[in-house]
């Protein structure tokens, strides 16, 4: 018997939805617009507005277009959505510049839709050596498409 192959998993991140009192969204309603979309095994995680879901689709630029289309014209918010896989969520994690960083709260990454520009880096640099300068030690590294914050 031939086993049948599993679709690939994907983890959208939808910012600035259920944050404090503004952009409330129930999760039913998130599972619902994914669900309408094809994809399957769609849940939900906590009330933070960010979903796990299968899907034979394998853009997650196309997959995030198509959620913030949809959440934008069924839900009364449009949050920015970044979309990864399963084998991208594990290579950010692997490409954690900080890995001897014990507590989870002074580690951040911010996923981002589309690599940085030069420019941007640069921008992250310098407000990493302003920063400095003031005697902080906190410090930014750009891997990709994340940026990566160890705020000790």
């Amino acid at each position: 018997m031939e086993m049948a192959q599993q679709m690939p998993r994907y983890v959208p991140l939808l910012r600035g939805i259920n944050v404090g009192r503004r952009n409330r969204v129930a999760m039913a309603d998130l599972r619902q617009v994914t669900a309408a979309l094809g994809h399957g095994d769609v849940s939900t995680y906590i009330q933070s507005g960010n979903l796990l879901f299968s899907s034979p689709h394998t853009g997650t630029g196309e997959l995030a277009d198509d959620l913030e289309r949809q959440i934008a014209e069924r839900l009364p918010v449009q949050p920015a959505v970044v979309v990864l896989s399963r084998d991208e969520l594990a290579q950010v994690i692997a490409d954690n510049p900080y890995p001897d960083e014990v507590s989870f709260r002074c580690l951040h990454a911010v996923f981002r839709r589309h690599a940085m520009s030069p420019a941007g880096i640069t921008a992250v640099a310098d407000a990493k050596q302003r920063a400095a300068d003031k005697g902080s030690r906190d410090e930014a590294a750009v891997v990709g498409r994340v940026l990566f914050l160890r705020t000790p």
